[in-house]
């Protein structure tokens, strides 16, 4: 596929990265985002969901991965992962939380387990997970249409390949997802929406296999 050279390319980065897991440092937050996650909408009337997910709390300390991905148009749940097993996230992974709000009600958790990729030669594989109200298997926005949120990260060593294992390069996952949708006829813009959840490139000094890396921009993907 044309984006195999992107996964390949992050081989040498993620043995680095491996490499350097159990090196001593000081003490910091596990998982800490580089700044408080916040209740974002994608447009003023749409509703407000967290610009990262995680464990079902709104604890900063306890985030996965920014917000990075918008699926759009027509989107829904279902829609969103037939089109991504169709181009080859088929196995499944843990499951995180989103926190969002529709409206005048409180504020509530979804979860997912996510889609991940076969195993790629160097034992990584790409993960993304989606976020909508269960019942309803979508957001509506006024804007955007029917919309789905989601996440995407690297794994590596997670049910593929052996020790060490690291996650993370959201933004090199989000790309990768990106280029597979197009190549699946899905409209493709990259980093189009701002979602203030930037992140610099770094690792989690108490949990050193998670490696944040993100530019705080969303891509949008429109689903037919």
């Amino acid at each position: 596929m044309a984006a195999r050279p992107l996964v390949a390319g992050l081989v040498v980065a993620l043995a680095a990265v491996a490499a350097g897991c159990g090196s001593s440092s000081p003490p910091q937050e596990l998982d800490a985002s580089r700044r408080p996650p916040k209740l974002i909408r994608l447009s003023e009337h749409g509703p407000e969901f967290l610009n990262y997910d995680g464990e079902a709390t709104l604890d900063p300390r306890r985030r996965d991965w920014p917000v990075s991905l918008v699926f759009a148009g027509h989107a829904t749940v279902t829609k969103v992962k037939r089109g991504l097993r169709a181009v080859g996230l088929t196995r499944s992974g843990l499951p995180h939380y989103l926190a969002y709000r529709v409206g005048g009600a409180g504020l509530r958790f979804d979860g997912d387990r996510g889609l991940k990729e076969g195993c790629n030669p160097d034992g990584s594989d790409v993960h993304v997970r989606v976020y909508a109200p269960t019942a309803a298997d979508r957001f509506v926005d006024p804007r955007f249409g029917s919309v789905v949120v989601g996440t995407a990260h690297i794994d590596r060593a997670d049910g593929c390949s052996v020790p060490p294992t690291v996650f993370g390069f959201s933004e090199d996952a989000e790309r990768r997802v990106g280029q597979l949708l197009a190549g699946h006829g899905w409209r493709v813009q990259p980093n189009r929406l701002r979602l203030d959840n930037d992140e610099p490139y770094r690792r989690d000094v108490t949990d050193a296999a998670h490696v944040w890396r993100g530019n705080g921009r969303a891509t949008v993907i429109a689903v037919p």
